[in-house]
């Protein structure tokens, strides 16, 4: 028992030293950013970066003022590696900026609306045999305009 009570001791003392911002997930589209301890959390914005220097500019306005954010980050096939997170503390009310190692790619996108082959992928395995115009590269039967 004593053994115990010292353990959640030692946690409760170093529990404010861990991050406060994390990576929940990430799949070819989305980036859905957690915190650690408090709801009031307030994320300005989050800059994400490719390999090659590039960057990607998130407005923390637009997300949801909750305990995730899902981010939608589809542009052309790009590889993120890391993201900055801009928030305010809610223990200082200071502004803080965390770094996040990624390893993401953005989903493609139609960004001129041309005629394209259908970028989804059926249940055989194969690429979608119709053709679209949709922005989002998809045909009408795979979720596309």
């Amino acid at each position: 028992m004593k053994n115990v009570l010292l353990f959640v001791l030692i946690i409760l003392t170093f529990a404010p030293l861990w991050a406060q911002v994390n990576v929940k997930k990430y799949n070819e589209s989305q980036l859905v950013v957690a915190q650690n301890k408090w709801d009031s959390l307030i994320v300005k914005d989050i800059t994400l970066y490719t390999s090659y220097g590039s960057t990607r500019k998130i407005d923390g306005n637009v997300m949801l003022k909750k305990k995730d954010w899902d981010i939608d980050v589809g542009s052309f096939q790009v590889e993120f590696v890391k993201a900055d997170v801009k928030y305010i503390d809610p223990v200082s009310s200071e502004e803080k900026i965390q770094t996040l190692k990624l390893k993401m790619k953005s989903k493609w996108v139609n960004p001129f609306g041309e005629r394209i082959r259908c970028q989804a992928i059926t249940k055989k395995g194969t690429q979608c045999s119709r053709y679209t115009t949709s922005r989002n590269g998809k045909c009408w039967q795979h979720g596309g305009d």
